[in-house]
């Protein structure tokens, strides 16, 4: 798994967990990006991060929290993900060329969540 770019919430724990994983990447640190819009976040104000990517970023990684970010991975692929726990992560894939111009329900691809003990 890869990226272009890291868009995380700028809380303390969202913000680590990104830059962690960034790190893990041999991602470049200025390819990471705090956006407040992230922290408590509606489906729609993730909608906006999103729309507001640059085109030519083809792979980019949120970090935000819940509910907003399940909320916002089941309006994309149009059905209901129940379990979705701190740390778990989501990857979906759009059919587009634009951030904005999306069409259809995105693929999700997988959904991992960390086991509970």
């Amino acid at each position: 798994m890869s990226a272009e770019c890291i868009v995380s919430s700028p809380a303390d724990r969202a913000l680590h967990t990104a830059t962690i994983i960034g790190r893990a990447l041999d991602m470049p640190l200025s390819a990471l990006q705090l956006d407040s819009k992230l922290y408590e976040a509606h489906p729609s104000d993730i909608e906006e991060v999103v729309c507001g990517l640059p085109k030519q970023i083809d792979t980019a990684m949120l970090f935000g929290h819940n509910p907003g970010m399940p909320l916002f991975v089941d309006q994309c692929v149009q059905e209901r993900i129940d379990h979705f726990p701190t740390s778990s992560v989501a990857c979906v894939r759009f059919d587009s060329d634009s951030w904005i111009d999306r069409n259809g329900p995105a693929e999700l691809l997988f959904m991992s969540a960390p086991k509970l003990r």
